[in-house]
């Protein structure tokens, strides 16, 4: 575990050091943050998959994060 110190506590880097045992916690957390990174470089997260569906990278990319340690690795 990492020490966290006053400037985290205060920032939104919080959930990068706080221990979860949720992932959809963690998924919100993070998601806030992330979202908030894309609206501060003005780029949309909102795309159109191959099908013509809406998705979102960060919606995407989270779920990868969260599910990593379920995956069946050899």
């Amino acid at each position: 575990m990492v020490k966290r110190s006053s400037a985290v506590e205060g920032s939104g880097a919080k959930p990068f050091f706080v221990d979860h045992r949720d992932g959809n916690t963690l998924g919100r957390e993070i998601g806030d943050v992330v979202g908030r990174l894309f609206r501060d470089a003005r780029v949309s997260a909102d795309r159109i998959n191959a099908r013509g569906d809406p998705c979102s990278i960060v919606d995407s990319a989270l779920q990868e994060f969260i599910s990593w340690e379920n995956m069946p690795w050899e």
